[in-house]
């Protein structure tokens, strides 16, 4: 069965709970913003009118990312963009966010996960490394042979271009 239709996943999962419903808001508040602010990491996730969608991994010393105001998390504007100067890098554009609304998001799946236990980690030997990933993945689905880049090779680049 295929979702496509907020009627159908309600059909599915019933009515969204009343604690949830409770916690959106509609802009930042200081417990919101305190957060963004001391985040190492955050995931982008967008999508064009199509549809297509991405959500990008991005990282950086907590507080790389700026809470302007209430609706606005960041732009190419001369003073957003040194807003984010720091010591190892001058942004030459940085994603303006408006909120709409703020939500909570429920911890269960980070809890479930285990994520920060790192006895619960697969051994590194176990995964592929990231050359051998994208020979593979341009193999198959560029039709084009490329020469990989040892793991080692690309940990002293991202070293040097962090």
């Amino acid at each position: 069965m295929q979702i496509t239709t907020l009627q159908a996943l309600r059909q599915l999962h019933g009515p969204a709970g009343e604690r949830s419903l409770k916690k959106e808001m509609p802009s930042l508040d200081k417990h919101a913003t305190r957060f963004i602010e001391l985040s190492p990491f955050v995931v982008l996730a967008t999508s064009d009118a199509d549809g297509h969608m991405d959500a990008s991994p991005r990282g950086g010393e907590a507080g790389f990312v700026k809470v302007l105001d209430a609706k606005t998390v960041l732009s190419t504007d001369p003073a957003d963009l040194a807003l984010c100067v720091d010591a190892r890098r001058t942004p030459k554009l940085v994603i303006r966010v408006t909120v709409d609304s703020v939500y909570l998001h429920c911890a269960k799946a980070l809890m479930r996960s285990q994520l920060w236990d790192a006895s619960r980690h697969p051994e590194r030997s176990k995964l592929p490394d990231m050359g051998e990933m994208l020979r593979d993945q341009i193999q198959a689905f560029k039709g084009e042979t490329i020469e990989i880049e040892t793991q080692a090779d690309m940990v002293q680049r991202f070293q040097q271009s962090l």
